[in-house]
């Protein structure tokens, strides 16, 4: 129950030699991995799932414990090798190691299959890969510094080496094809992804035509008639709850803190680790170096503290457990005689309500799962300061709101409704006349200005940028960069509307990319193509090899529902 940068601190060789902790190979394997091997991909033939066995199957023979364990150990090591650090023991943290487990036992399947071996030469390159070079010299360290203190030996390590060098070669050959790509066809690819592109808006914003909106009473009612159905208040939850604060902890974080002789070493590794670049205030400005350590110093407090709650509330969560008679005044009365607090909710929905406190998402998520035979959740819900426990109080039935009450909110609805609806009719024939006049030669600015049309120029891009800073936040720039990208100098786009309204788009000018760029760039460009190129290939590759084998994971037992005795 150590905070993280306590348990972190063993990794802080590791921390300053990023390098080693990915690779693209490393990569291809893992995209692959989750990919066709996730909880919900099911795979044979004739949509029959076979018995898979303990640890699942491979071409209908189940998995035994002599190939399984071995490659559950090695995937433990690899998720280290790409992270840092070791795998969780929450249960999604250990399905997916299971599943990693199950594609090495069927990879090292296919390194004996195909007779792929590897030299001794090989598998201490990729130690010397994959380790900073001071521990590849020198394995036993590594070994005693960072694998027997997490279950882990010499030889695991060393079939993990020996088999992730055959990977390595499997790959190779899987994805040869890959390394076909020419630098020309690359270089053409990298000038279009880099061209920058200078792009002028037009905007039809709604909101800018709700004075142009003639409001009568009659038109106000046919709308709300027409649209009854969004003023209706859906079904709303009370929930009764059990709140653990962080701050009732904070003496039990305390003591553990002082009975921890070397906790200002700690904190310095932490510090020093992360730079002191790193540790800033509220607005962005940078702590001093006490400042700072006091910071760790209270994060790892309050971690101490929430541990300690969500021990409390799982204490709780037993009792609840325990009983054979599950109902929300069981929860309360339970709650009584152990002197816990219980509180209730303001009514809520499915979207609002619950802004006030720490209400995480999941809180609203499991409160619409309980029902009058499951009225109590008694597995802890964990928020940023609190742990909490719930039970259903009471539901709520939709009901119709009067229309004395809804009335300014159907007219503020109906105005903006047809303001939309006049933005968009001015931005299809701005459209239009623009189209037209582009041809003739004249100036989009000067046609927005004429019509007295919004126009903004967005920050220069190219086709490759993925996002964009100080833009319109109306503006969805995915849509706005798709439009773009097909746009010749000089052209116009088609109206687009939006929520808001809409907009046009104006390519004003695509400027090719610089040749000192070029120079820079392209080899570095060049390489990242190729391996994206070759991880396609090994995934086509790794999608047929895994379809034809009829690779079963393990079928998980479906818990049974509880139900309220009595």
């Amino acid at each position: 129950s150590r905070p993280v940068f306590l348990l972190e601190i063993m990794f802080g060789t590791i921390r300053r030699h990023q390098n080693w902790l990915w690779a693209v190979i490393i990569a291809v394997i893992v995209i692959s991995f989750v990919m066709f091997f996730s909880p919900d991909v099911k795979f044979g033939t004739g949509g029959r799932r076979q018995n898979t066995g303990e640890h699942g199957s491979i071409d209908g023979k189940p998995i035994t414990d002599k190939e399984f364990y071995p490659a559950y150990h090695e995937a433990r090591i690899n998720h280290f090798f790409r992270t840092g650090q070791w795998p969780g023991n929450e249960e999604s943290a250990q399905d997916t190691l299971k599943r990693d487990a199950i594609s090495r036992v069927f990879l090292i399947g296919k390194l004996k299959q195909l007779d792929i071996t590897v030299s001794d030469e090989a598998v201490a390159r990729l130690t010397r890969e994959r380790l900073p070079r001071e521990l590849s010299e020198n394995l036993g360290r590594f070994v005693k510094e960072y694998l027997e203190p997490n279950g882990s030996d010499m030889d695991t390590l060393e079939r993990y080496l020996r088999h992730e060098t055959g990977i390595q070669q499997l790959v190779q050959v899987a994805s040869a094809s890959a390394k076909l790509l020419q630098p020309r066809e690359a270089e053409m690819l990298y000038r279009k992804e880099n061209e920058r592109l200078q792009v002028d808006v037009a905007l039809f914003w709604a909101s800018n035509y709700l004075g142009r909106v003639a409001v009568t009473n009659d038109a106000v009612q046919q709308y709300y008639t027409n649209n009854m159905a969004k003023y209706r208040v859906p079904e709303r939850l009370q929930i009764a709850y059990v709140p653990f604060y962080a701050s009732n902890y904070f003496e039990h974080a305390d003591k553990l803190l002082g009975d921890r002789t070397n906790l200002n070493n700690a904190i310095d590794q932490e510090y020093y680790q992360k730079g002191p670049e790193n540790f800033k205030d509220e607005k962005g400005n940078k702590l001093s170096e006490a400042d700072a350590k006091a910071k760790i110093r209270e994060d790892a407090r309050h971690g101490f503290a929430m541990m300690e709650a969500l021990r409390k509330a799982n204490e709780f969560g037993t009792v609840l457990y325990n009983e054979s008679v599950l109902k929300t005044e069981t929860f309360e009365k339970l709650a009584a005689d152990k002197s816990l607090e219980v509180k209730v909710t303001e009514p809520f929905d499915r979207l609002k309500g619950l802004e006030e406190g720490d209400f995480p998402a999941t809180f609203r998520q499991k409160a619409f799962s309980l029902n009058e035979q499951q009225p109590v959740q008694f597995t802890p819900i964990r928020a940023s300061n609190t742990v909490y426990l719930i039970a259903l109080k009471r539901r709520i039935p939709s009901e119709m709101q009067p229309w004395d009450k809804v009335k300014d909110q159907v007219t503020q609805d109906y105005k903006y409704e047809k303001a939309q609806q006049i933005a968009r009719q001015d931005g299809q024939s701005f459209q239009s006349n623009a189209t037209n006049a582009l041809k003739q030669g004249k100036s989009f600015a000067d046609l927005a200005a004429a019509a007295k049309v919004e126009l903004i120029s967005v920050p220069e891009f190219t086709p490759a940028t993925s996002t964009l800073t100080n833009l319109d936040a109306r503006i969805n720039f995915r849509t706005l960069h798709g439009v773009a990208t097909e746009l010749k100098k000089g052209e116009a786009s088609h109206f687009i509307p939006l929520m808001e309204g809409g907009l046009v788009v104006y390519m004003r000018d695509r400027q090719p990319v610089p040749e000192e760029k070029v120079k820079e760039e392209f080899a570095d460009f060049l390489a990242k193509l190729r391996a994206y190129r070759q991880n396609e290939a090994f995934n086509q590759w790794f999608r047929k090899e895994v379809e034809q084998a009829r690779v079963q994971l393990p079928q998980k037992e479906q818990p049974q529902a509880r139900t309220t005795k009595g």
